[in-house]
């Protein structure tokens, strides 16, 4: 451990409990001198702190001094207490929150425990992963905790755990809105603010609908535009994609299906009514009993409603109902059922869309058809694509001039753009830096979310900024 936080985490090197040094009478010392100063101070200063405080301490020439504070308890001195703990803990956490946690008893257990790590080499600096696990079916006497590992039959394999890195734009403005106290009106804006980004990564087009697009920092004069032309055009953009990806009709909220064509807001609410009282919609068909959703409307929005797990597998896609009959003829003439044709390339490479024109459906219907039945649902999205910081940049002060670094572009302007590097301030691509070729448009040079490899050119510490270069 070095000073100023510095130094290897130390979370390999395994804990015992009870400590032999912790005498009954260096206890005391640790209680008089760290615990209650500790808690009296809180409450000196009006903190009213409800939750768990862990003491890490050293045993220096027989006296205790304090090396770190935290709210919670970590590798791999949980293991250990946690094992010699016989109370209860969530009464005792319930007893914090309630503010009787003196009325309730802490008993341990007297036995002695022992964490011992079994690290993958090079831990905890890099180390490598992908190592099948074996043994563990013969340990006896012992628990055997798990962290990083996945398990794969028939061994468990060592894995690097996998972190997404989910954008917050647009965040606070969401958790202070009506639809965000619609949807929790008994959490603070906290904790909406953290399930809306949560829900990002699980469903981003439908957390995102919920902003107005003007508040997800994107683009530049946004405020120096016509606010109405701007709206329009912006709903417009919101609608396309609505309509291009889809929606879950069994999840779907009310603001999001507003945009799905051919509904409105009324008929929005209707869907989510006859939700609520019917349960979830088995098939598109059932959309014919929502009141006031007639022949027209169903026309315009049957194809941009999904229904994961529908006993007709093209219920979940994006093929239209009126052009059902021509897939169950195309699996007909295969042999083979429509939930086959959909998982069985060879099958789908055997039809000639030539054969199914008419004059109602042209080769592009078909064509746009073939490829649904490719990837039927409705995320568009590609395999996550693997990206990690430097892991010795953490913030602006480990920045040095002519580092070469990962980034994710995070912005785009007429200037150029700002790429995330992992310090908590995203550093500027001027255009000029972009290519090592004259760049009239970022945007023909960069898109958003593209992983770049970027260049430190100027560290501005006073003002926290940060010149960067793409022409490495």
């Amino acid at each position: 451990i070095g000073e100023h936080d510095t130094g290897l985490n130390t979370g390999g090197m395994g804990s015992v409990s009870p400590v032999p040094f912790a005498t009954k009478e260096w206890m005391q010392k640790v209680e008089d001198r760290i615990i209650r100063p500790t808690v009296e101070g809180l409450a000196a200063e009006g903190i009213d702190y409800k939750g768990f405080i862990f003491f890490g301490l050293i045993n220096v020439k027989g006296e205790p001094m304090v090396i770190e504070y935290n709210c919670r308890m970590g590798d791999p001195e949980t293991e250990t207490v946690m094992l010699r703990l016989k109370t209860d803990i969530v009464d005792l956490f319930e007893g914090v929150a309630e503010g009787n946690l003196d009325q309730h008893a802490i008993a341990f257990d007297e036995r002695a425990a022992v964490c011992v790590m079994l690290v993958s080499g090079g831990y905890p600096e890099a180390y490598k992963t992908g190592y099948p696990i074996t043994g563990i079916d013969q340990v006896s006497g012992s628990i055997v905790f798990h962290a990083g590992t996945a398990f794969d039959t028939p061994h468990s394999t060592l894995h690097t755990p996998q972190v997404f890195v989910v954008s917050e734009d647009g965040a606070s403005v969401y958790s202070a809105s009506k639809t965000a106290r619609d949807e929790f009106p008994d959490e603070d804006v906290t904790v909406r603010g953290a399930v809306s980004i949560g829900r990002r990564l699980m469903d981003p087009l439908a957390e995102l609908v919920k902003i107005d697009p003007k508040n997800i920092g994107l683009g530049q004069y946004q405020h120096d535009v016509d606010q109405g032309k701007l709206k329009r055009s912006l709903d417009q953009t919101v609608e396309s994609c609505v309509n291009l990806v889809g929606v879950n009709l069994n999840t779907a909220s009310h603001h999001l299906l507003t945009y799905v064509s051919g509904l409105g807001p009324t008929l929005a609410k209707n869907i989510v009514d006859y939700r609520s009282d019917n349960g979830a919609f088995t098939s598109r068909s059932q959309l014919k009993k929502v009141p006031r959703l007639g022949p027209a409307a169903f026309e315009q929005c049957a194809g941009f409603l999904r229904i994961p797990g529908a006993e007709n597998p093209l219920d979940n896609s994006a093929v239209h109902p009126e052009r059902y009959h021509l897939v169950e003829q195309m699996a007909n003439d295969q042999h083979c059922t429509v939930k086959q044709l959909i998982e069985e390339k060879n099958r789908r490479e055997a039809i000639d869309i030539h054969q199914y024109v008419t004059d109602e459906v042209g080769i592009p219907t078909l064509t746009d058809i073939m490829k649904e039945l490719e990837k039927p649902g409705r995320d568009p999205r590609e395999q996550v694509e693997v990206f990690e910081f430097d892991p010795n940049v953490k913030e602006v002060d480990d920045l040095e001039e002519g580092m070469i670094l990962p980034g994710i572009v995070t912005n785009i302007t007429n200037f150029g753009a700002f790429v995330d590097i992992g310090v908590h301030q995203d550093g500027l691509v001027h255009i000029s830096q972009l290519a090592n070729k004259f760049v009239k448009d970022p945007n023909e040079v960069v898109h958003l979310h593209q992983h770049v490899k970027v260049k430190v050119v100027e560290i501005d510490r006073r003002r926290n900024r940060i010149s960067l270069t793409m022409r490495i």
